[in-house]
């Protein structure tokens, strides 16, 4: 499932550049727009998943609620919205390949994250690999502060990404065994109001003019959904590590896939960053996967390195 989750999402950046660049009402009208189609299916995805095993009901809601708690339910729907308007934006902003290579720093997010604020201790491999991220990041940044990849404006809307992504796992790091999945329903809402707000309530000079974008819409939508869904219960089923692995494919094929359909190249500094820093990954995960099968891998450090990349 998690290998399937992630093939989905190699399609959301192809997808969304495919309708984007056919849009007459400019990247960031349209980019408004696509956050409230995202924040729309997210809320209902969200509902008919974590809802739909409880009957659908209003009392299934009102558990959930009490469940979470309302504090939690809404930082877990703030954070997932944040990372899905920034995602979203910064599509918009910089190349899809800047992106996703900020995007593969996010587990190495969360584990600082999980150190500083729930003193879960990381061993070195894991130390070290932050270090070599987050210098693959610095070489992304250095690299593009120019017009032609979105200076450093969308560089920093994409760090915002997994910084807030890597804090909901955080969150879901310090709640232990209880599922935020439903969060997704309040970070959906929060989503499609920013759009509407954004655009002033006018949706319609950002929507797809043809029924071929509508169609591209439609597939980066509901496969992001799908892909998320598929996620998350793919993460429950396999190994952190495995999880992992499978969650670097986005960051290669993504790209690739760009290219190919778009002609987006990346920037050598970019290509060298991403090659890096999912060499960096691959051999953490791979570490771990080893230790892991000897039964001495940190259980809170698994739970923080386990996400993949974040989406919209």
């Amino acid at each position: 499932m998690t290998l399937a989750g992630v093939l989905l999402l190699c399609l959301d950046a192809p997808t969304y550049r495919l309708v984007q660049l056919r849009t007459p009402a400019g990247t960031a009208a349209f980019g408004y727009a696509f956050a409230v189609y995202r924040g729309f299916a997210a809320f209902w995805f969200a509902c008919a998943t974590s809802l739909g095993a409880e009957g659908g009901s209003a009392h299934a809601a009102r558990h959930q609620v009490a469940l979470l708690g309302t504090w939690r339910l809404l930082l877990g729907g703030v954070l997932l919205g944040a990372s899905s308007v920034a995602f979203t934006l910064a599509l918009s902003l910089t190349s899809v390949a800047n992106l996703l290579v900020i995007n593969a720093a996010c587990p190495l997010v969360a584990a600082l994250l999980g150190r500083l604020l729930l003193g879960a201790e990381l061993p070195r491999h894991t130390w070290g690999a932050c270090v070599v991220g987050f210098v693959s990041v610095a070489v992304v940044f250095a690299g593009s502060l120019s017009a032609s990849a979105g200076g450093l404006g969308g560089l920093l809307v994409a760090a915002g990404c997994p910084l807030a992504f890597s804090s909901f796992l955080t969150l879901c790091a310090f709640s232990g065994d209880l599922s935020l999945a439903f969060c997704n329903a309040p970070g959906g809402v929060f989503v499609t109001l920013f759009g509407i707000i954004a655009l002033g309530g006018r949706l319609g000079g950002a929507a797809p003019v043809t029924a071929r974008d509508g169609m591209l819409l439609i597939v980066n939508v509901v496969s992001n959904a799908l892909a998320n869904i598929l996620l998350t219960i793919g993460s429950s089923m396999a190994p952190a590590p495995e999880v992992a692995l499978t969650s670097l494919l986005e960051t290669a094929l993504g790209p690739l896939l760009v290219y190919v359909l778009v002609g987006e190249r990346p920037g050598n500094d970019t290509l060298a960053a991403g090659a890096l820093i999912v060499v960096t990954l691959a051999a953490h995960s791979a570490y771990d996967l080893r230790l892991a099968r000897h039964g001495t891998t940190s259980d809170k450090a698994g739970r923080l390195l386990e996400a993949a990349p974040p989406e919209g």
